[in-house]
């Protein structure tokens, strides 16, 4: 297993993932601080795969093959998220596999599934246990401008993090009063983000991880320490971009291989 970023890291490195009190000391006039650092194992190359029980994601009973096939191809980290038709739960997808490989785990929980990000996090921090430093609970939106929405939600979730009784959130979705235990400790870290389109100062603040899709790859995407750019299956990655995220469609195993081989072979 890598070693977890040090405390306080604010380049990029070779993760594009910093410790939240990192990103927070820039922004010391909020007076805001964490409870603890949120540190997580490093990773340069990443899939995000959508996990279904019908033909539009991988089986989850097969990612447990696509976890190793793809770790022995070089990737580093597993996001996944879920179908809208035929949902499946991606903490209890990736617990399957937490304790058969090093990869840095990303569930992806859309706002529109009805989930409760409290609810969530709640499974998210026993999967923490199970992978220490090596989870992510990250959050989407359909809606364009649904800032304040995920903000709220990764506020509920990574407060959960914390010692109780704590509370946190807003109109939609929030805790009072609220314990978890047990949590992660600091060595097994829960690290909570987002996936968006395009990226709000207040979002980057809040988040340990964030990842944002673009179409092109620019070398000054790597310019927040806690960004890492989702990118399509054919997009050239300059060898200067040090952390990224590929996003593979479809179902089938052997494809996302190939992609994974293709994406190395091609970095410019």
């Amino acid at each position: 297993m890598k070693e977890p970023l040090a405390l306080g890291r604010a380049e990029f490195g070779d993760s594009g993932i910093s410790p939240l009190s990192a990103l927070l000391a820039r922004h010391v006039a909020l007076g805001r601080s964490p409870s603890y650092n949120k540190m997580m194992q490093s990773f340069s190359l990443g899939v995000l795969i959508t996990s279904s029980l019908g033909t539009d994601g991988i089986d989850p009973g097969s990612i447990s093959t696509l976890a190793s096939r793809i770790s022995s191809a070089g990737v580093g980290a597993l996001f996944v998220a879920t179908s809208r038709i035929n949902a499946v739960e991606p903490v209890t997808v990736l617990a399957g596999i937490a304790a058969v490989n090093d990869l840095v785990l990303g569930a992806v929980v859309s706002l529109e599934s009805g989930r409760n990000p409290a609810i969530v996090a709640k499974s998210a921090t026993t999967l923490a246990l199970m992978a220490p430093a090596r989870v992510a609970l990250l959050f989407e939106s359909d809606q364009a401008a649904d800032s304040l929405r995920l903000l709220e939600a990764v506020e509920v979730a990574a407060s959960l993090t914390l010692d109780g009784p704590v509370s946190a959130g807003g109109g939609e979705f929030f805790v009072r009063d609220a314990y978890n235990e047990p949590r992660p400790s600091e060595r097994e870290a829960l690290a909570v983000g987002v996936i968006v389109d395009r990226i709000s100062p207040e979002l980057a603040m809040a988040c340990d991880l964030v990842l944002t899709r673009v179409d092109k790859v620019d070398p000054g995407v790597n310019s927040g320490a806690n960004v890492v750019p989702v990118v399509g299956e054919n997009t050239a990655i300059p060898i200067s971009i040090e952390s990224v995220v590929v996003q593979v469609d479809g179902a089938s195993i052997d494809h996302v291989v190939e992609v994974v081989a293709r994406m190395r072979s091609r970095r410019s």
